[in-house]
């Protein structure tokens, strides 16, 4: 489960990367400004893994894990709401993403460490499954070769 919540989260950061200097460009007028303001959210998840590792020495992985999640899902519906009432100001689309790159920053390693604590403790299927996908993918790109 926590590999396809990574997945999921993973998936969305690389939409927002593909997205961001459009976003930035078109809905903004920030051409100029546009690697600053990138510069400015990436720095979220770096304070992200480094306020992770002072809170996992007070607090288990699973709770700063479900709390960062929770909070991802509140600022979305709020932000959907603000979306819905007044359109998006560029200070409301900039806090939304940087709190929700922090909490992108919390999760990645959190839900990595999550999986991976899970698959030692059913190694053998794990490795059976790894070795299913991989095969049953380079049979699908020798396929299309």
């Amino acid at each position: 489960m926590y590999i396809i919540i990574l997945g999921l989260y993973s998936s969305v950061f690389i939409a927002y990367l593909n997205l961001s200097q459009v976003i930035f460009e078109f809905q903004y007028h920030l051409e100029e400004q546009y690697s600053y303001y990138f510069a400015f959210l990436a720095l979220s998840i770096g304070l992200a893994s480094f306020i992770n590792g002072k809170l996992l020495t007070q607090l288990r992985m699973n709770k700063v894990t479900k709390t960062a999640i929770i909070c991802c899902l509140l600022t979305v519906v709020l932000f959907l709401i603000i979306n819905y009432i007044i359109g998006v100001p560029f200070w409301v689309f900039i806090l939304f993403m940087f709190i929700q790159l922090f909490n992108y920053g919390l999760l990645i390693g959190n839900l990595s460490a999550l999986a991976a604590t899970f698959r030692a403790h059913s190694r053998t299927g794990s490795i059976g499954c790894r070795s299913s996908v991989h095969i049953d993918f380079r049979a699908f790109i020798n396929c299309y070769q």
